[in-house]
């Protein structure tokens, strides 16, 4: 057909056109499966798409960002605890025995007549509490 309507020119496409309007058209735009596949496919994978998109904004980053904030408010936490709690407790005992420490240190003097003079008056504060009661 194309020989006849192109090179020899015995018929017309344009009067055949006209004639077969519904047929040349459903031709002509190639059965329509275009405007078909546009509206069906693409546009259903834009809207999943769309919908991935917005699922991902405010549910997935939702949560990640949601654990984020729990994580730096667990982080927080735990630092002021050990912060104030640990060291203070370490802080505390160490404090403790530098002041124990230096008011020992008096005492013990490495003279054992001193060692024998407080062994004597612990016993004599012994007897004393033991006659009292």
């Amino acid at each position: 057909m194309a020989y006849l309507f192109y090179y020899k020119k015995s018929l017309s496409a344009n009067k055949v056109s006209k004639s077969l309007s519904s047929i040349y058209s459903l031709l002509r735009n190639k059965y329509y499966f275009d405007e078909f596949y546009g509206a069906s496919v693409i546009k259903g994978v834009l809207g999943l798409s769309r919908a991935s998109a917005k699922f991902d904004d405010k549910i997935v980053d939702g949560a990640v960002n949601g654990t984020a904030k729990v994580g730096l408010y667990i982080s927080r936490l735990s630092r002021w605890f050990d912060d104030n709690i640990v060291d203070g407790a370490v802080d505390g005992t160490a404090f403790i025995s530098d002041l124990l420490g230096s008011r020992l240190r008096r005492i013990q003097t490495g003279k054992i007549e001193n060692y024998v003079a407080f062994l004597l008056v612990g016993i004599l504060i012994f007897f004393a509490f033991q006659a009292l009661s």
